[in-house]
C-alpha cells in the first residue's frame, strides 16, 4: 500500500497507542528500540492484523523504515494462515531471507532509500507475478477494496455474489489471506473514518462525524 520513513531523536522513552487499521506491516529500526510489555522487540520485526489497541513504548535516536501492506499483502510472505498472526510481533527473518533482510539493513544504515524502494518493488511485484497468486489476488483485491469504502454497507452474501464465489469460501480465504473476517475489515475501516474525523476536529467526535462514519449512534 505504501512505505514510510521517520526520522526520530528520542532521548526519553515515548508512549504510544496503535489502533486497528486493517493493514499488516513490516518494520525495520536502526538506532530505534520499539518496546512492548517492556521486552524489546527485533529491528526488523511483522507486524498481524491488529484487533486490539496495541500499546508501544520507542527510544532512541536513528530511523524507521516501514512497509504498510493491502489488508491481503502479507499472504505473499507466508502460507500461514494470516488469522494466527493476530495481534503478534514476529521477526523478518521469519518471512524474508537472510540475504535480503541483510541487504536491507546496509542500505537502511548507508540512508540510501531510493535503492532500498526499488530492491523491495522488484521482489514483491516479482512474487506477485506468480501464477499460483494471481487468482486469489484479483479477488482479494477486488473485495478488500469493496469493504473498505467510507461508510460501505455491502453485505457479505452481496460481496460474495459480486466476486462469484460461496459466502463460505470468502470466509474462509479472509481468514487465510488477510487474517480478519469481511465484517471485522468493514468495521475497522468504519472506525477509521470516524477516527480521522477526531483527529482533525477534537477529541470528542461530533454526531455529524459518528453518522459520516456509518454508526447508527454516538455509543
Amino acid at each position: 500500500k505504501s512505505y514510510y520513513l521517520v526520522y526520530a531523536d528520542m532521548s526519553q522513552s515515548i508512549d504510544d497507542i496503535f489502533y486497528a487499521d486493517g493493514c499488516p506491516e513490516m518494520v525495520f529500526n536502526v538506532g530505534i528500540d520499539f518496546l512492548r510489555n517492556n521486552e524489546i522487540e527485533p529491528w526488523a520485526k511483522v507486524i498481524g492484523q491488529i484487533v486490539d489497541p496495541l500499546k508501544i513504548q520507542a527510544r532512541g535516536k536513528g530511523l524507521s523504515f516501514g512497509i504498510w501492506f493491502q489488508p491481503h499483502g502479507l499472504a505473499l510472505l507466508s502460507k500461514i494462515p494470516q488469522v494466527e498472526f493476530q495481534n503478534q510481533s514476529l521477526p523478518a527473518e521469519e518471512f524474508l531471507t537472510t540475504a535480503l533482510l541483510d541487504s536491507i539493513g546496509n542500505l537502511l544504515l548507508d540512508n540510501r532509500i531510493s535503492q532500498l524502494i526499488a530492491l523491495l518493488n522488484g521482489y514483491f511485484e516479482k512474487l506477485a507475478s506468480e501464477k499460483s497468486q494471481k487468482k486469489g489476488l484479483q479477488l482479494l483485491q477486488f473485495a478488500t477494496a469493496e469493504l473498505m469504502k467510507p461508510s460501505s454497507s455491502i453485505s457479505l452474501n452481496s460481496l460474495a455474489d459480486r466476486s462469484n464465489v460461496s459466502s463460505r469460501y470468502l470466509q474462509k480465504l479472509f481468514l487465510e489471506k488477510v487474517g480478519l473476517r469481511p465484517k471485522q475489515l468493514q468495521r475497522i475501516a468504519r472506525f477509521q473514518k470516524g477516527l480521522s474525523h477526531v483527529s482533525i476536529f477534537g477529541d470528542r467526535p461530533s454526531t455529524s462525524a459518528t453518522y459520516q462514519a456509518g454508526y447508527f449512534d454516538q455509543s
